[in-house]
């Protein structure tokens, strides 16, 4: 019996719904028996076969194709994103300014609650210790502050408001940690200079946290979002490459010097090709960082502390590499 099968059934907004977290989202949503409304400039990666499902197409730096879309919406979930960019004007673009204009429209209709899936780079690195709640956030590149002020804008909006800071996130269909998985199954793994140490977070513990969020009586407040185990590239390779039974792995420290001219001629490449790439000069500074790492004892607190076994969790993502012939 789903979670609201005795009661009249509460209307879910959601963007971001066709990526990997949001695809995710949703399937977890339609699970617990929520009707939702996904806003998405392709509909054509949105499932049409379910009663439940309104598909809205707009451009969220198009105020006019969003009018409307909070009527008979109880909650909204704020997924959508730009995550890679050479120059702050498109992560200023993707997160800013569509947060900006979403919550403009939305602040017509009363919502209950709107969910912000933000970012541990709004907060910026951690040192030895790990960073909370409390601390004053320090993002160190364009796309940290974009959703730093995103952020801002959310807890300014006047809308009853939860903002998830995941860490790294990682799971079944994600392509961004899949290189990761790539890179053990040849038995090597890279750090840049003496870091990184951070957290991660499974993509199914993540889906069932934002579901948390609209269930729980919490709302003005920031959570960050990871396991709690600490890992290194080393570390997760040594735990990716076990389960690919592999018996040796080698690690390698990359030099900052060297790694700036891979990640300048990455940028080049892409320019050529014409696509955004995830290295670059930029996304270098979060690299470089010794230390991600952020207590999640408020979110075991308040919202989630059944984390997914990690190696559990990695074994599912990699089988389902496997399966889908992605490895």
């Amino acid at each position: 019996m789903s979670r609201i099968s005795e009661k009249m059934i509460e209307t879910v907004l959601l963007t971001g719904a066709t990526g990997f977290i949001g695809s995710h989202v949703t399937k977890k949503l339609i699970l617990r028996g929520y009707k939702l409304r996904i806003l998405t400039r392709n509909p054509n990666f949105v499932p049409h076969d379910r009663d439940n499902i309104e598909v809205v197409v707009v451009d969220y730096l198009k105020p006019e194709t969003l009018r409307g879309i909070g009527k008979d919406v109880d909650y909204v979930i704020h997924m959508a994103g730009v995550i890679k960019g050479k120059r702050f004007e498109v992560f200023k673009r993707g997160n800013i300014y569509a947060t900006t204009n979403l919550i403009k429209e939305l602040k017509k209709y009363p919502i209950k609650k709107f969910i912000f899936l933000s970012s541990q780079s709004a907060a910026g690195p951690s040192g030895e210790r790990p960073v909370t709640e409390d601390d004053v956030p320090r993002p160190v590149s364009f796309y940290g502050l974009s959703k730093k002020i995103a952020e801002e804008r959310v807890m300014k909006s006047g809308l009853p408001y939860v903002i998830l800071r995941p860490s790294a996130v990682f799971g079944e269909g994600d392509r961004e940690t899949f290189s990761l998985f790539k890179m053990a199954k040849l038995g090597v793994s890279f750090s840049i200079g003496k870091g990184p140490l951070f957290n991660m977070i499974y993509v199914r513990d993540l889906a069932s946290i934002i579901a948390r969020c609209i269930e729980k009586d919490v709302s003005n407040t920031i959570y960050f979002v990871n396991n709690g185990e600490i890992y290194s590239p080393r570390k997760l390779n040594e735990i990716l490459s076990r389960i690919m039974g592999k018996k040796y792995t080698f690690h390698i420290k990359v030099p900052k010097v060297a790694a700036l001219l891979v990640a300048f001629l990455n940028e080049y490449y892409s320019g050529l090709v014409g696509q955004e790439s995830m290295l670059t000069r930029e996304k270098l500074r979060e690299l470089s960082q010794y230390a991600w790492l952020a207590s999640n004892e408020k979110l075991k607190k308040e919202i989630f502390a059944d984390f997914a076994p990690s190696d559990k969790a990695f074994q599912k993502t990699y089988d389902w590499y496997k399966r889908n012939r992605w490895l």
